[in-house]
């Protein structure tokens, strides 16, 4: 699944490490890379998919974080995930409203 992305930088800085933000929605999720410069986060570049091609999300976000090595050479160091939906016991897994895939904290951390 190819995504629909901006670049908001000329140049990668690879002196700092990255992170990933992601807000999962109904109709569309939207991730953004920063690099975690001292002074402040700056947003290298952010990718656009539709929600509902999703099917599996674990394995989707193999293959974001895959694509974003390969394509860009970057490797996070941690992420956090928003979805609005219902959110399981023990804060670990939550299933997005309008979306019939879950999110498992757990599974996503041995991608």
């Amino acid at each position: 699944m190819e995504p629909r992305e901006v670049m908001y930088v000329d140049q990668i800085d690879r002196r700092f490490p990255f992170f990933l933000a992601g807000d999962i929605g109904g109709t569309n999720s939207n991730f953004g890379i920063f690099s975690l410069d001292p002074e402040h986060p700056i947003l290298v570049l952010s990718l656009h998919y539709k929600s509902q091609n999703i099917s599996d999300f674990t394995q989707f976000m193999g293959e974001l974080i895959g694509y974003v090595k390969a394509y860009y050479d970057i490797t996070f160091v941690s992420a956090c995930l928003g979805a609005a939906g219902i959110v399981y016991p023990h804060r670990v897994a939550a299933r997005p409203t309008n979306l019939s895939l879950e999110i498992n904290a757990h599974a996503i951390a041995k991608v």
